[in-house]
């Protein structure tokens, strides 16, 4: 019996001797192989820190996402938008450019170096609306707004409660209430 307290008080001797080490290797874990929102991180390394050891376990227990379908669904897109880069890039690197915009062609060299820096994949047939007038810009969100089908995806980097947001909440309430998906981005 006095062997196993020995052992145990052994274990707590050399986890409190390496607690240091211990920390920022599981630190290492929750910051870097987590994709996790920058509030959430803070949160679980302040408890990591404040109480070691049982901090991770309390992370390992109430800190995991198990939503595997999640999961799955975030990587067959980053998996179809790597394929879709790839293909492009091969098809570039060809010298093959059967690209129809001849400004695609004499700006091959851009496309390629946002391919292989970000995976960003040169698309046709998109519009751009440059709006100088607030008035227009958020007349003209609302009507898209109400046209939306299967998904509204705002981001923002402040949204006020003024009578701006006033106007659209009634909009995204309306299409959330006609099955479409509606998210934000705080």
């Amino acid at each position: 019996m006095e062997s196993v307290w020995n052992q145990s008080i052994a274990v707590w001797k050399w986890l409190m001797d390496h607690l240091i080490y211990i920390n920022l290797i599981l630190s290492v874990i929750i910051v870097f192989f987590q994709r996790r929102d920058p509030k959430a991180v803070w949160t679980w390394l302040l408890a990591l820190y404040f109480i070691p050891v049982f901090g991770f376990l309390f992370y390992l227990i109430l800190g995991q996402d198990m939503r595997k379908g999640k999961m799955f669904r975030v990587k067959e897109v980053e998996d179809r938008m790597r394929y879709s880069a790839r293909n492009q890039e091969e098809f570039l690197k060809s010298h093959d450019i059967g690209l129809d915009s001849s400004l695609a062609r004499d700006y091959s060299d851009l496309v390629m170096y946002n391919l292989e820096t970000s995976g960003s994949v040169l698309t046709v047939d998109n519009t751009v609306e440059i709006f100088t007038d607030g008035e227009k810009k958020f007349q003209d969100l609302r009507e898209e707004l109400s046209k939306a089908s299967r998904f509204i995806h705002l981001q923002y980097y402040i949204i006020k409660n003024d009578e701006l947001f006033d106007s659209i909440i009634p909009i995204l309430i309306e299409r959330a209430k006609a099955g479409v998906e509606v998210r934000d981005s705080l």
